[in-house]
Order: C-alpha cells, then sequence, then structure tokens
C-alpha cells in the first residue's frame, strides 16, 4: 500500500513537533536562582559552566552547584531543571557577618582580636574586616578589603591598613634580646581571575619597620641596636591553582599558592628577595564520610644575608603547634602539617571534630647553607591532638584548641587556640 501524500504530510507534521518538544526539554531556555536574600543573581552567571541554549546536562550542572557551594557566602547549592528548560539553582546562603572575637596563645604570648568582618558587602562577594588587636599588651589592628570579579569582570581589588605590634624575639648567637617591633603599612593588590582554578594578584606596600629593645634589657649589656626605624616598599605577586571543594565543614581537592615579594630598604637602597610556596591536599575517607584527611606542605627561600631579621619564622600560630611564639627565625623553611580530622558529632548546626596533627618543619639558619635543612639540630616535630568546634552555616567559622609535644624534646610543649582551620 502506497501512502497518500496527506499521510506523509501528517507524519511529518507530528514527527517535526515531537521533536520540537524533545528539543525543547534539552535545551535551556532559561538559568534561575532561588533563596537568595543579599545575593546579587547577575554576579553568579559567571561562575557556571551551564549557559541559555545548551543541552541539559545533569553532571555539568552538578559541578556548577559545587563551584557556587565553594564561595564563602553560600553554604548549600541543589540544581534542578524544570519544565520548559528551566534550569533552577535552589541556594542556601551562609551567614557572613560577624564580630571578630578571637583569642588565643600559647606559653609566654596572649593575644586577643576585637572586630567586625562581613564576607559579602552589598551582596557582591566584597570581604569587608575591621579589628582591634592586643598582643602581649601591644595593641595593633587591621582595616581590609578585598573586592574580587569588580563589576561581573575577572578583575579586581584589595586594600589593606595595618598596624601590627608585638614583642619579638631576635637571635644574636645563642643569646636572644626581645624587642619591641611595630609594623605601619599601606598596600594595594590587583586582582585577575584566568579562570576558574587560577587567580594572579600583583600589589605594593609600603611600611615602616619599628624595633626597640623590650624594658626587661634595660641597663643591661646585651647584642644588637638600641632602635631602629625602617622604611621600605615591597612588590608582590601571588598565583592560585587548584579547586578545593567544600562539603559542609569538609574539603576534598588541592591547590597550590606561590609567593613572591621584592622589599627595597629605602634608607639603604638595598633589595631583598623571597619565595614560598604552599600547597594543600584534603580527602574525605570512608563510607560515613566523617573522616577528612588535610596535608600541607610549605617550603620557601629568602635572601641568605646574616642578619636577626629573617623572614621565615618556628611559630605555634603558623606552622608548628606547641612550639610557642616565634622561638626561632631563619632563611630556608620546609614544614609538613597533617591532620586527621573525624566528625565526633554534628547536631543541628553544629558539627566537633576531633583532630590528630603532625607538624614537621626545618630551617636554613641566616647565612647558612642549603644543608642546613637536613641537619638534625634544625629539624622539629610536633605532634598531638585538638578538637574543633563548627558553626556549619558559615564559612570556616571554627573554633579549635590544639595541644602540641615535642618528639624530639618533650618538655617543649604547649596549647594553641585560635579562629578557623589551622590550615
Amino acid at each position: 500500500m502506497v501512502a497518500s501524500p496527506w499521510s506523509i504530510l501528517r507524519i511529518a507534521l507530528l514527527w517535526s513537533a515531537l521533536s520540537g518538544i524533545a528539543q525543547g526539554q534539552d535545551t535551556l531556555r532559561s538559568i534561575v536562582f532561588e533563596g537568595l536574600q543579599r545575593t546579587r543573581p547577575e554576579m553568579l552567571y559567571r561562575f557556571l559552566q551551564s549557559q541559555i541554549g545548551d543541552a541539559s546536562d545533569s553532571l555539568v550542572q552538578a559541578e556548577d552547584a559545587q563551584r557556587l557551594q565553594n564561595l564563602p557566602f553560600l553554604n548549600l547549592v541543589q540544581p534542578r531543571l524544570d519544565s520548559g528548560g528551566v534550569l533552577c539553582f535552589t541556594v542556601q546562603e551562609a551567614w557572613t557577618r560577624f564580630p571578630i572575637a578571637n583569642l588565643g596563645g600559647v606559653r609566654g604570648n596572649f593575644w586577643a582580636q576585637l572586630g567586625y568582618t562581613d564576607a559579602h558587602l552589598m551582596g557582591r562577594g566584597i570581604q569587608l574586616s575591621a579589628f582591634a588587636q592586643l598582643n602581649n599588651e601591644r595593641l595593633g589592628g587591621q582595616l581590609y578589603m578585598r573586592a574580587p570579579n569588580l563589576g561581573g569582570s575577572n578583575w579586581g581589588a584589595t586594600l589593606s591598613l595595618l598596624r601590627w605590634a608585638s614583642t619579638e624575639p631576635l637571635f644574636f648567637g645563642n643569646e636572644t634580646v626581645f624587642y619591641d617591633y611595630d609594623n605601619s603599612s599601606a598596600g594595594a593588590t590587583l586582582l585577575f581571575d584566568r579562570n576558574l582554578e587560577q587567580t594572579w594578584e600583583l600589589g605594593a606596600t609600603y611600611f615602616v619597620d619599628e624595633f626597640t629593645k623590650d624594658e626587661r634589657h634595660e641597663g643591661l649589656s646585651t647584642p644588637g641596636t638600641e632602635q631602629a626605624r625602617i622604611p621600605k616598599l615591597l612588590f608582590k605577586a601571588s598565583h592560585r591553582w587548584g579547586i578545593v571543594n567544600q562539603y559542609d565543614h569538609q574539603f576534598q581537592g588541592w591547590d597550590l599558592v606561590q609567593h613572591a615579594q621584592a622589599i627595597r630598604d629605602l634608607p639603604n637602597q638595598s633589595w631583598f628577595y623571597i619565595y614560598w610556596a604552599d600547597a594543600r591536599w584534603f580527602t574525605r575517607l570512608g563510607n560515613s564520610q566523617r573522616l577528612n584527611l588535610a596535608l600541607r606542605l610549605r617550603a620557601g627561600l629568602s635572601t641568605n644575608t646574616v642578619s636577626p631579621f629573617a623572614p621565615f619564622v618556628l611559630d605555634s600560630h603558623i606552622n608548628l603547634r606547641g612550639s610557642g611564639n616565634r622561638i626561632d627565625r631563619g632563611t630556608g623553611v620546609l614544614t609538613a602539617n597533617v591532620e586527621l580530622r573525624h566528625t565526633l558529632w554534628q547536631p543541628w548546626k553544629l558539627a566537633l571534630q576531633g583532630v590528630a596533627f603532625s607538624d614537621l618543619g626545618t630551617w636554613r639558619q641566616p647565612g647558612g647553607e642549603l644543608n642546613d635543612l637536613v641537619q638534625p639540630e634544625n629539624v622539629r616535630h610536633f605532634v598531638g591532638a585538638g578538637l574543633r568546634l563548627v558553626l556549619k552555616p558559615a564559612h570556616n567559622a571554627v573554633l579549635r584548641a590544639d595541644y602540641g609535644v615535642d618528639l624530639f624534646e618533650p618538655r617543649q610543649r604547649g596549647l594553641v587556640l585560635g579562629f578557623g582551620q589551622y590550615f
């Protein structure tokens, strides 16, 4: 039997209609966000791979949701494809406005901060923070603003005003001399997001270093200048590469951050150079997803001059928990920090983590050789345990307490308190 022309036409029209319906279901006609309160929706589109007119792809949409969830002002993002090709992201915003009320300390060094921070100013991901800090009864503070993706572009900027005041131990051979140290600085940085995995920063800072011998040395004969005031210019470049995905209070992924600095001593018209890099790696373990393994490796070198003002420090706040406040300095550094974080309890919007850690570090002495890094007398290894109280609706809102002990010298030990994960 031969079909009539009218039958062929009806079949063709039906096929065309069905194809159009199928295409309409598979093609993204619109992208919308639900649940936004402060966030401007237009600033979120740049983080999406999904584009209007693309074929719907659930894997790409899941990746987009994770990219959005990694932003510090979004806590939970879930994709959904509605009829008519509407891609909807249901968003739960993170808490971003907080008072700064931090304190921490190890033996011989107590510090406290009081201020305010907002990680999502004007709903555009702009970070603004201001705080006063008391460090061993010396007052300092900072005003800082970071505005990424200005006007929805790949460009951004930072501005910073800082006054740091502390009491610093400086080392002259076997003798330790304490100085009241003040650093006053004003700096600006230009940001460029090459893509979602890479960010470049270029900046400059004018600062003044001031050193005055601590009053405990009054009337004593000690090495080192009595007082110094040194204005300097600092030029810096940074590069971040990698993606660390956030799943509630746990992390998965890696990143590498490199820093290069050139410092001009204005009175002496001399240059000083510093380079260091931090590599981090995170993975979740076990079927329960309660275990999170975290690793940080830091390597750095600077101009190798014989000076008590070497840039790399051995410090509980930075690299070796339990070591104390800046107990050594060097012109080269190699440290490895390992943490095994175990979620013990997570009621409602809180989580309690137990942490076992190992902090291993070695230094090149000022004026020394690279093989200083492998000399046993320069190696320190602290191990210990701690607790984290996590406020899950906020980004990195973590109260931490760690107790570390030196494996080589068990008498060297200490409690370290702080805000935020150690790394």
